[in-house]
């Protein structure tokens, strides 16, 4: 059986309805640990899930358990390209080292329930994954940057017919399971870095954020992929 990453939806964030909305007008953008990334490659399928925890009887402590749970798939998206939250002077030496073929100035901002951000230019590269995040770390080790770089991996979205894996652990860092479908899915022709700045997480949703933005989603329920082009729409 072919093997697949597997990430999880917070629950706090979103509902499967709110994000598969938000999915198909913006594309899918994810952080992952660097170490992570490292060993993905450009067109990699990510599984999507929200994780239902298990009660179970430890035969250790004979006390209630969640350790174990399982993962409710509902989707998965290509991973097409990467965002960086990194200070100037890092994305400057990361632009030099890089293999760039293409660029487009298409500044934008970007509100998700997650979180807020700007993004600047798409790099159109032909590095792999591996190369850009070592061209990274030499970026880091050449300015003497010792803080913290998060990287996200975007892609579009795709449904699926809802599929349930157990037992799985939670984990913030992505999982890699078996799925006994093989899923396919066009491969884009471009792969881009991003940089991003004045980025804003948000751990949960205020309700009248959510009753906002169910007033929004249900004004473009069946709305088609747009906005998206090449994977730059993130």
């Amino acid at each position: 059986m072919p093997n697949y990453h597997l990430h999880f939806i917070g629950a706090r964030l979103y509902d499967k309805q709110a994000f598969e909305k938000e999915s198909h007008r913006l594309g899918v953008n994810r952080a992952f640990p660097p170490q992570v990334i490292k060993n993905m490659q450009w067109g990699d399928r990510i599984l999507l899930a929200q994780y239902e925890a298990v009660n179970t009887v430890s035969q250790i402590t004979n006390l209630v358990c969640d350790r174990w749970g399982r993962a409710n798939v509902f989707g998965y998206y290509v991973f097409d390209g990467m965002n960086l939250d990194a200070p100037d002077d890092i994305r400057q030496e990361v632009i030099k080292r890089l293999a760039v073929v293409e660029t487009i100035d298409r500044s934008e901002t970007v509100d998700r329930a997650c979180g807020s951000y700007s993004i600047g230019a798409s790099h159109c590269v032909t590095d792999t994954v591996k190369e850009i995040m070592v061209k990274l770390e030499e970026a880091c080790k050449e300015k003497n940057f010792e803080g913290k770089i998060k990287v996200f991996v975007s892609g579009r979205y795709y449904p699926i017919t809802p599929t349930v894996i157990e037992p799985v652990h939670f984990s913030r860092a992505g999982l890699t399971v078996e799925l006994a479908e093989d899923i396919t899915a066009p491969i884009q022709d471009k792969n881009a870095v991003r940089f991003i700045v004045n980025y804003s997480q948000r751990r949960y949703t205020k309700k009248k954020k959510k009753e906002q933005a169910g007033v929004v989603q249900k004004s473009i329920e069946g709305f088609p992929d747009v906005n998206y082009g090449n994977g730059d729409g993130y």
